[in-house]
C-alpha cells in the first residue's frame, strides 16, 4: 500500500517537472512554433546587453583586440559591461544567439530552482510551490544583467537560515554573486536583506547572526571582485558621462511611481501592456491581507511599503548633486518576490474558489511568457508590413491610448491577404526581433568585406549590429564611459540635433535628444528620414572614421557611394566620406 502511494507521489511530481518545463521554455518555444525563431526584446537586451556580453566572451577567451570594435577603440576593454562574469565565458563558445538563449534559460530555471528553495521552508502543496516559482522565473526581466534577481531568494533564504550554513551555501553564494551586477543588482540585495530583518519580528529572534554576517561577507567580496573594473574605472577615468545625470520628476509622478511599486509589478515586456492578472493577484492579496485574512502578509506588505518609501524620498532629493548618476527604480526588479510572496500565502488560506485563482496565477505566468512576443508575431501573422501608412497609425494611436478593443478590431479588419514568404524572414517589430532579423549578419558581411578595419558611423541603424559583425564602430549604446567622448561626439552631431529641435512634428526624436543631453548613454546620429543631412563629416573624418552605413539613401557632397540597396536590400547603403 505504501509502495502504491509512494508510486503515485512520484508520478505527480514527473507531471509537475513537465508543467514546469513547459512553462520556463513557453518564453522561446511560443514564438517559435508560431514563426521558426526565437524573438527578443530590442530594448536594452539586443541593442546593449547582448553584444556587450558576447564582446566580453570573446575578450575572456583571449581575444583583447575585441574592445577596439567599440567607441572608435577609445573603450578600453574594462569598460565592457561583464567583463568579469563567469556566465559570460560562455560567449566564447558559442554563437550570440545560441550563447544568449542558453544564458536566459539557465537564469530562468536558477529563478525558478531559487524561488522554489525559498518556499521549501513553508508548508503548502507543491503544485501551488511548483506554480509561483515558475511565476517568479516568468517574471525575469533581466537575465542579461546577470544572476542579481534570479538567486535573489536563495540567498535571502539562506540569510534567514537557523541551522548552520555550510559550505556549499558558501561557494553558491560566491558564484551567484561573481555573475552579480553591483550596480544594478548586487547593492540591492545586501539593502533588502539587511532591512528585511527588522521586519520580520516573528522570526528576529531566532535569526543566525554568525550566518548572516558570513553570507553578507561572502557575497560582498565576490561581489567586490566580480566588478572590480568598475572601481578600476572611477579611480582612473572618471568623470563619466553619467555624473550629469539627474532624474528628476514630479511631486505627482513620484506618488503615481510609489502607488504602481506596490500594486504593479516591473513590466516583463518594457513596451506591451502590463500584466493586468498579475497586478488583480496582487491587489486581491493585499485587500485579504489588509482584512486579516492572511496576517502572514502584514511583515511583508510593510516591507513593500518601506522599499517603497525610499524610492519616494531618493526621488524627492533628486534634485541634490549626491545623487547624479543613480537609478533607484532598480530596487522594483526585486520587489516582484515579495509581490509573489504575498500572492503565495494569500494562496495558502484561500478557502474558497482555489480553482478559479489557481486560474489566473496560471494565466499571469502565460501571459509572462508569451507577451514579449506576442506583438511581433501578430505583426508576421497579419502582413502588418503591407497595412498602408493610415492603417499604421491607427494602429498605434490605440494602442497608445489603450484602447484593446478597438485595436483587436481594426487589426482584423487590416489583415487582409497573404502573408509573403519574405515577410516570414523579418521577424522584427519596434520593440522586439530575432536575431536573425535584427544583426542581419549575412548583409552586414557584404558591409565588412568594404569596410575591412576601418571605422564606420550609423544612421538608421544601432551601431552594435556592426559591432555583433565584427565592424569598428565610433556611436551606441554605452551605460558609462570617460565623459569627455560625449562632447567630442556631440561636435559630430550639433547641427544634427539643432535642425531636429526647429521641426515641430518631431516629438519623438526631441525626447531622444533631451536623453543624450542628460546622460549621453545613446550616441547616435539624430538623423531621421527625409531630414537635412546635418552630420559634421568632416570632424567624422578627423577621428579616422571612413564610412557611413544607412539605412536610408543620402545625398552629401562629403559621401562618396559605395553601394545603394547593398546585398540587394533597400535599406542597406554604405558611403565613404571622401
Amino acid at each position: 500500500m505504501n509502495s502504491k502511494f509512494s508510486n503515485l507521489k512520484i508520478s505527480y511530481k514527473i507531471y509537475f517537472f513537465i508543467l514546469f518545463f513547459f512553462l520556463l521554455t513557453l518564453h522561446h518555444l511560443f514564438p517559435i512554433i508560431l514563426v521558426g525563431n526565437p524573438i527578443i526584446l530590442i530594448p536594452d537586451i539586443l541593442n546593449y546587453f547582448v553584444p556587450n556580453n558576447f564582446i566580453a566572451g570573446k575578450i575572456m577567451g583571449g581575444n583583447f583586440d575585441s574592445a577596439k570594435l567599440f567607441m572608435n577603440e577609445e573603450l578600453p576593454w574594462h569598460f565592457i559591461y561583464g567583463i568579469f562574469y563567469p556566465i559570460n565565458f560562455i560567449y566564447n563558445f558559442l554563437g550570440i544567439n545560441t550563447g544568449y538563449l542558453l544564458i536566459d534559460l539557465l537564469t530562468r530555471l536558477i529563478g525558478f530552482l531559487s524561488c522554489l528553495y525559498f518556499l521549501k521552508q513553508f508548508k503548502a502543496e507543491y503544485l501551488l510551490k511548483i506554480l509561483i516559482s515558475c511565476l517568479f522565473a516568468s517574471q525575469l526581466a533581466t537575465t542579461a544583467w546577470g544572476l542579481g534577481v534570479a538567486a535573489f531568494p536563495f540567498i535571502f533564504a539562506i540569510s534567514l537560515r537557523k541551522k548552520d550554513i555550510k559550505i556549499k551555501h558558501l561557494l553558491l553564494t560566491g558564484l551567484i554573486a561573481s555573475n552579480t551586477d553591483l550596480y544594478l543588482h548586487g547593492i540591492y540585495v545586501i539593502l533588502i536583506v539587511i532591512s528585511s530583518i527588522f521586519f520580520l519580528k516573528d522570526k528576529i529572534l531566532e535569526i543566525n547572526i554568525k550566518n548572516l554576517l558570513k553570507i553578507l561577507i561572502t557575497y560582498s567580496f565576490f561581489l567586490i571582485i566580480s566588478n572590480s573594473n568598475f572601481f578600476y574605472n572611477f579611480i582612473y577615468f572618471s568623470p563619466f558621462q553619467l555624473s550629469e545625470r539627474l532624474e528628476v520628476i514630479s511631486i505627482k509622478e513620484n506618488i503615481l511611481q510609489f502607488l504602481d511599486g506596490i500594486f504593479i509589478p516591473e513590466s516583463v515586456n518594457a513596451y506591451f501592456f502590463p500584466n493586468v492578472i498579475l497586478s488583480f493577484l496582487i491587489i486581491v492579496s493585499i485587500c485579504f491581507t489588509l482584512i486579516g485574512k492572511t496576517r502572514n502578509n502584514i511583515s511583508i506588505l510593510k516591507l513593500l511599503f518601506f522599499f517603497q518609501i525610499i524610492i519616494f524620498v531618493i526621488n524627492l532629493l533628486m534634485d541634490l548633486k549626491i545623487f547624479s548618476g543613480a537609478i533607484f527604480t532598480r530596487l522594483g526588479y526585486f520587489l516582484i518576490f515579495f509581490q509573489i510572496l504575498l500572492i503565495f500565502n494569500f494562496f495558502v488560506n484561500l478557502q474558497i474558489l482555489r480553482k478559479f485563482f489557481f486560474f489566473f496565477l496560471f494565466l499571469s505566468i502565460i501571459y509572462n511568457q508569451i507577451s514579449p512576443s506576442l506583438f511581433t508575431v501578430v505583426k508576421v501573422k497579419s502582413n502588418y508590413e503591407n497595412f498602408t501608412k493610415i492603417e499604421k497609425e491607427t494602429i498605434k494611436k490605440n494602442y497608445q491610448e489603450f484602447k484593446i478593443l478597438e485595436l483587436i478590431t481594426n487589426y482584423n479588419s487590416f489583415s487582409q491577404g497573404i502573408v509573403k514568404k519574405d515577410q516570414i524572414l523579418n521577424l522584427r517589430s519596434y520593440y522586439a526581433s530575432s536575431f536573425k532579423s535584427y544583426y542581419r549578419s549575412k548583409d552586414f558581411k557584404t558591409i565588412k568585406k568594404y569596410v575591412g578595419e576601418s571605422k564606420t558611423f550609423s544612421i538608421g541603424y544601432d551601431p552594435f549590429i556592426s559591432v555583433v559583425n565584427n565592424i569598428k564602430v565610433i556611436d551606441g549604446y554605452y551605460r558609462y564611459y570617460p565623459a569627455a567622448y560625449k562632447y567630442k561626439f556631440l561636435e559630430i552631431v550639433e547641427n544634427q540635433i539643432k535642425y531636429a529641435e526647429s521641426k515641430e512634428d518631431n516629438s519623438a526624436y526631441i525626447q531622444q535628444i533631451e536623453n543624450f543631453k542628460k546622460n549621453g548613454q545613446v550616441l547616435r546620429s539624430f538623423y531621421n528620414e527625409d531630414d537635412d543631412l546635418k552630420i559634421d563629416f568632416g570632424k567624422l573624418k578627423s577621428m579616422r572614421v571612413l564610412f557611413v552605413i544607412s539605412k536610408f539613401i543620402l545625398q552629401d557632397k562629403s559621401l562618396d557611394v559605395i553601394c545603394e540597396s547593398c546585398n540587394n536590400k533597400k535599406d542597406l547603403n554604405l558611403y565613404k566620406i571622401n
